[in-house]
């Protein structure tokens, strides 16, 4: 008959072999590193181009010049490319300067356009410097992009989710800004003149009403130049993390004029929590964008404030479900609870549980075999 003890390391065995077995590889995420220009690498470019996901590429004070990315051909005017997440900091906006070299294109080079940046990633970031001498200084056609302290003659957002904070945009052609994308942030803008093809975006010097109660300006935003857009939102556009899921990432998007903080998504309570807060004495909303691959609630949707029950109004379409709820403004805890949480639970999550198992396991078992000594000594 087999020892008890070795009954017992053969299980632990048995539970790790399984456990291996089901379990999916866990990868070790590589640090991101701050590389500096001029010190590491002489040039923006090649600092990009040796760089990583998640990597900071710091610009120290000076005037750098954009090189045309290949000199034997005077079409290719596109200067920096950027295609993956990154984030790039000036030391100074005032006086930290990317500039293209003196015009020199006649006849029909003059077709050519000349852009400073052209960001096709998202998650980008830039901040802090001043963009010179290009028809179009910077390009976002990613989406979720952070643009702060850029001092330049014009941009163009084809992105989505984008945050523009303190820019200070002189014009070239009349129009310091052009947007294309959607559900963007447009805050502290100092344009010439503004374009806008987007919709749903929010922009800070909006004074219409919400009288519906939909989180959508009820009047037109009307801006520089007689800029107009039908759709302004009421409030800035706040991105939370939801997590992973079966290598999938999402996101969960709110228009709110309240202050969003400590977001949780907890798949197994098929719940989102997190609080807001404001100025007391005014009424605050929300109006929540929720993948349905994330959350769903088969329209029985509740949303409690402070633990009490309020009413929504629930829109939805193929991919989204979107709620809008109110109320007045103070440190407020906010529960939107669903029905179904798609993503399930990966099958390595019960290895906790075998290993508690097991050992609750063994410490009986010696319990009872210290039992059964004891009687034997009498």
């Amino acid at each position: 008959m087999c020892n008890p003890a070795k009954r017992i390391a053969l299980v632990i065995v048995t539970i790790f072999l399984i456990a291996s077995l089901i379990a999916p590889p866990i990868l070790a995420e590589s640090e991101s590193r701050t590389i500096v220009v001029p010190d590491d690498y002489p040039t923006i470019q090649e600092a990009i181009g040796n760089a990583t996901e998640g990597d900071t590429i710091f610009v120290k004070k000076g005037t750098y010049e954009i090189k045309s990315p290949d000199p034997s051909n005077p079409l290719l005017l596109s200067g920096i490319k950027i295609n993956k997440p990154l984030s790039i900091i000036g030391e100074d906006p005032e006086n930290t300067t990317i500039v293209f070299p003196p015009d020199t294109r006649q006849g029909f080079m003059l077709m050519v356009t000349k852009v400073g940046f052209n960001v096709t990633a998202d998650n980008f970031e830039i901040s802090n410097l001043t963009i010179r001498n290009c028809d179009y200084d910077l390009i976002l056609h990613g989406n979720r992009a952070q643009v702060s302290n850029i001092i330049t003659a014009c941009m163009s957002v084809y992105g989505n989710y984008c945050n523009l904070i303190g820019n200070t945009l002189y014009g070239t052609y009349n129009y310091g800004l052009y947007v294309y994308g959607s559900f963007n942030n447009f805050m502290q803008i100092e344009a010439s003149g503004i374009v806008c093809h987007g919709s749903y975006n929010y922009w800070d010097d909006y004074s219409g009403s919400d009288n519906n109660g939909d989180g959508i300006g009820d009047t037109p935003y009307i801006g520089i130049n007689e800029i107009q857009e039908s759709y302004p939102l009421m409030g800035p556009i706040t991105t939370f993390d939801a997590g992973t899921w079966d290598g999938t990432p999402f996101n969960v998007d709110f228009v709110s004029n309240s202050t969003l903080t400590h977001f949780n998504f907890n798949p197994v309570h098929a719940r989102i929590f997190l609080i807001a807060d404001g100025k007391e004495g005014t009424r605050g909303f929300c109006r929540v964008t929720i993948p349905k691959e994330l959350l769903t609630a088969q329209g029985n949707w509740t949303v409690l404030i402070n633990d009490i029950s309020r009413p929504t109004t629930v829109n939805e379409d193929a991919t989204n479900t979107y709620i809008y709820f109110s109320y007045g403004h103070s440190i407020k805890t906010i529960k939107i609870i669903g029905i179904d949480a798609i993503p399930e639970f990966p099958s390595w999550t019960i290895l906790p549980l075998l290993i508690i198992a097991t050992l609750t396991a063994i410490t009986y078992r010696k319990r009872l075999s210290n039992t059964r000594q004891s009687h034997r000594s009498y």
